[in-house]
């Protein structure tokens, strides 16, 4: 019943990249508290509909809690690795897990594949101005610690080497592998998703639990490869594990590097440390190589438990140590160790809290098949699933002057996940915090047990209910080791919903004294940790960020991933490698705008798809042709008219609008009616750069089909606001950006041309992207939409646009809408009651845009003085609207785009603010 109620804690996670205040249940949050919790764990167990083999192999998923002021602040998303990237646009799972998963089509599509995804899903440290996430296969990523965007790989200042922890003893072997491996991966497919470092040997991993020693601040991390090679270097039968332990300064410089060996493959997942020493253990198991080289298992899978062997404890001296420490080697009972709480030097010995299990606990289990697992039973070297409930505090005591080893039970109930008062650690500790569980209860809790009675204190929150690792903070000027409060999240199984709690440290028993109820349910983490700055939003109804599945895909981003971006290869190779995300803009904008894929062309900007379509038409203008438009029609729009109206003689006709600020379809029926020929062209803005108001698009194109006159509707400020459909609007085109309200990367754009218009244009301009030369007098026009495009375009950016439009396709443009509309009243409502405010939005349905003028101070000056304090708005000038604002008699108006991951409280604070700077 445990193991059932468990697992349902591994569900897909929902990111909130935008961030929300959290809703308090029970009691309150302490004033003195001001940190980020951090967690780390797998978000994702599906690919293109298929479940991984493994749930300890999926994507990385960070949850932060800013807490400040008595408020906590929510966000999470995954960590854009190319791996997560690709799984978004797979129809089937591409790489192999470290746990279970394996690809699709049995060993032979996993022989000779030695990349295993970097799901970067195990630990989470804010460290040198960067958040970095851990996978201990394999090197670390940088993300914001505010935002949660990921940056790329983290090579620690160039101190860790990109690609698979393997040496094979040389550059020339290096190389000849890694021509193989391309082979490999370019059979399987990975190629056109990972990049060429990321595939090759000669790389280094990281530790996933890097630990910061308080006495010298600085952040203590090993990476590591494995080679035949020896620690001298000379060549051997036998592979051996190279370490090099790092100690990085706050600005995440490396300042000192120990290097280490061990013989073999040393399974090492945690450390710990001393003044004097680094603390390995090194567990009693060994890799079956053959079983993961040739595909029949991955990696973790691959481990065996050696019976009979000890489990070696290794002091590892630190820069610092006595004069003429060397490396000491020390016996224990068998016993698999993953998790350690504290090591201090105390005398001549050395004390080292871990959690022991009794054998291998049954990690890989599920990628062995039953067979296999029977057969390693039998012989004694597979996992025991019972093994996974034996995890016990014990206390290893190594004697530095006899070299003999003790070791002894701290607690006699199961324990996990431990840690300490963090400026403890490498120092005597009187406290552990730790992870418990009831399994007959079918529960966890926390237990706090003191070293010294070995009395336990335990909480519990109920049945079916699941505690995370706790982290513990200190309260401020704290005068104990215990003074402060310890942080956690609970999954409850029975609701599937997941809770923020704090306890006094001083007495969990007594249960939370705040609870805050999170927006989703965030699945079981692993690893986090606190950093004592509070990441507290930045308060702003400005422009849009990017959507975050978007931002492995910007052009800023490229540099940080290796020096390419998330698509490999360069020109053609490219648009062939990457031929399946590249149709993703299609496919997701057809959804979108409820179209189909051959009516969407993809450009560099909205821009150029606005012109694609009028120059086009423009070609057969003729004097005295009327090109009809509205009031709020954008100045680059209108100036495009000016000039071909002074090239060909056309005439520019502004329809009016009604004493309720819409677009007088009787109006525009009775100038179609009065224009000498049939009008050329009806353009509109759907929704103007300088108001909030959205158009009724749809009545204007049902006048524009009665008379058949060409409609072209402007759609930049809509497209990812509120629901667009083209075929209730009826327009002919339309034309739009990435970067606004759909939050995709800037620099593309798109266009949508019914099919049943391409008849009625030439693209202004042609290339062997959009036409084929066909004889040496004739072309033909690609068959689709693509006769507008080039061939010259961002690919990254263009996938970036196919991803943003396909996460509005799946959170729901109803949706989105909603909550845009819901803060954007709040804040127009609001605004009317700040004295001097004008609200200069008008029309029957107003959308995100709120624009307002103040009686006494320029809207520039407003800009300014917000800017000052956070708040990012922006200011439309007579200029972009010109006919709009001087019918108005507006110089200027500020504009707040609001978006839906603004919040009601972000609304309260920009009043507060305005108030103040006005």
């Amino acid at each position: 019943e445990f193991q059932v109620a468990f697992d349902k804690g591994y569900l897909e996670a929902t990111p909130c990249p935008q961030g929300q205040f959290l809703e308090l249940t029970h009691g309150s949050i302490p004033e003195g508290l001001v940190c980020t919790y951090f967690s780390n764990g797998p978000g994702k167990f599906q690919v293109g509909g298929q479940a991984i083999g493994h749930p300890l192999d999926g994507d990385g998923f960070i949850s932060s809690i800013s807490v400040k002021g008595g408020k906590a602040f929510y966000r999470s998303d995954f960590v854009q690795t190319p791996e997560h990237v690709a799984g978004k646009i797979l129809k089937r799972g591409q790489f192999r897990g470290t746990f279970g998963t394996q690809r699709a089509g049995g060993p032979l599509s996993n022989l000779l594949d030695l990349h295993v995804a970097n799901t970067s899903n195990t630990s989470v440290v804010d460290w040198g101005g960067l958040l970095l996430s851990f996978f201990e296969g394999g090197q670390p990523y940088a993300l914001h610690a505010d935002t949660l965007r990921t940056l790329g790989v983290a090579t620690l200042g160039g101190a860790v080497r990109e690609g698979l922890p393997i040496d094979l003893g040389g550059l020339t072997l290096n190389a000849a592998f890694n021509a193989l491996h391309r082979l490999v991966q370019r059979s399987v497919g990975s190629w056109a998703h990972l990049h060429p470092r990321q595939m090759a040997v000669g790389g280094e991993a990281v530790t996933a639990h890097p630990h910061v020693d308080p006495a010298v601040r600085r952040l203590v991390s090993f990476k590591y490869s494995v080679s035949p090679r020896d620690p001298a270097g000379h060549a051997t039968r036998r592979l051996h594990t190279h370490f090099t332990f790092m100690e990085l300064d706050g600005a995440g410089i490396v300042v000192e590097r120990v290097p280490w060996a061990l013989p073999g493959y040393a399974f090492v997942h945690d450390f710990v440390l001393t003044r004097a020493w680094y603390v390995v253990f090194e567990n009693p198991v060994s890799v079956d190589y053959h079983a993961y080289m040739l595909g029949l298992a991955p990696a973790a899978a691959s481990i065996r438990w050696d019976v009979g062997r000890p489990t070696v404890v290794h002091l590892i001296p630190r820069p610092g140590a006595p004069p003429g420490a060397r490396p000491r080697r020390f016996e224990l009972p068998p016993s698999f160790v993953f998790h350690h709480a504290n090591a201090y030097e105390q005398g001549e010995h050395v004390i080292i809290d871990s959690v022991h299990y009794d054998s291998l606990p049954g990690v890989g289990t599920p990628a062995l098949g039953k067979k296999q697992a029977q057969k390693a039973q039998r012989q004694g070297e597979s996992v025991d699933p019972q093994v996974s409930y034996s995890a016990r505090l014990r206390r290893a005591t190594l004697n530095l002057r006899t070299g003999v080893a003790a070791r002894k039970l701290l607690h006699p109930g199961y324990l996990e996940f431990p840690s300490v008062n963090e400026t403890c650690f490498g120092r005597a500790h009187e406290f552990v915090f730790a992870e418990t569980a009831d399994f007959e209860g079918s529960k966890s809790g926390l237990i706090k047990l003191d070293m010294a009675s070995l009395e336990a204190e335990t909480w519990f929150p109920g049945r079916h209910q699941f505690v995370g690792e706790p982290q513990f903070v200190p309260r401020p000027d704290a005068g104990a080791e215990d003074d402060g409060w310890l942080l956690a999240c609970v999954f409850d199984s029975e609701s599937l919903t997941s809770r923020f709690v704090i306890l006094d440290a001083h007495r969990i028993g007594a249960g939370p004294i705040a609870v805050a109820l999170l927006p989703h349910p965030l699945p079981h983490g692993l690893h986090g940790s606190c950093s004592d700055t509070a990441y507290m939003p930045t308060h702003g109804a400005g422009s849009a960020t990017l959507s975050s599945n978007a931002v492995p895909f910007t052009p800023p981003s490229a540099p940080l991933l290796g020096g390419e971006t998330s698509l490999q290869g360069t020109g053609y190779e490219a648009a062939a490698l990457n031929a399946a995300a590249l149709q993703l803009p299609y496919t997701a904008l057809a959804s979108l705008l409820h179209a189909s894929p051959d009516e969407i062309a993809v450009m560099g900007s909205a821009t150029l798809a606005w012109q694609a379509v009028v120059y086009g038409l423009a070609w057969t203008w003729r004097p005295g042709d009327t090109v009809l438009t509205g009031v709020n029609e954008y100045a680059s729009n209108y100036l495009a008219y000016l000039q071909l109206a002074r090239r060909t003689g056309a005439r520019i006709v502004v329809v009016p609008e009604t004493a309720q600020a819409e677009l007088d379809l009787t109006a525009l029926a009775r100038e179609i009616a009065a224009a000498p020929r049939r009008p050329v062209l009806l353009a509109l803005t759907h929704s103007p750069t300088n108001s909030g108001r959205i158009y009724d698009a749809a009545g204007a194109g049902a006048v524009a089909r009665a008379h058949a006159v060409p409609f072209l509707l402007d759609a930049c400020q809509s497209v990812g606001q509120v629901p667009v459909d083209v075929q209730a609007i009826g327009c002919d085109f339309l034309s739009s950006t990435s970067r606004k309200y759909l939050r995709g990367p800037r620099g593309v754009g798109f266009l949508y041309a019914a099919r049943s218009a391409w008849d009625l244009l030439e693209p202004a301009c042609i290339d062997l992207h959009g036409a084929e030369w066909v004889a040496r007098g004739a072309y033909a026009l690609h068959p689709t939409a693509k006769r507008f495009e080039s061939y010259e375009i961002s690919f990254a950016s263009k996938v970036g646009l196919g991803v943003a439009a396909q996460e509005a396709v799946d959170v729901g443009m109803d949706t989105i809408s909603t909550a845009i509309a819901k803060v954007a009243t709040a804040l127009r409502k609001g605004l009317q009651g700040v004295p001097g405010i004008t609200v200069q939005d008008q029309g029957r349905r107003l959308g995100g845009i709120v624009s307002f003028t103040a009686a006494d101070t320029p809207a520039e000056v407003i800009q300014a003085r917000l800017l000052e304090q956070g708040i990012n708005v922006w200011t439309s000038r007579a200029p972009s609207t010109r006919i709009d604002m001087e019918d108005r008699g507006l110089d200027s108006v500020v504009r707040a785009s609001v978006h839906s991951y603004n919040t009601l409280d972000e609304v309260e604070t920009f009043l507060r603010v305005l108030r103040a700077v006005l």
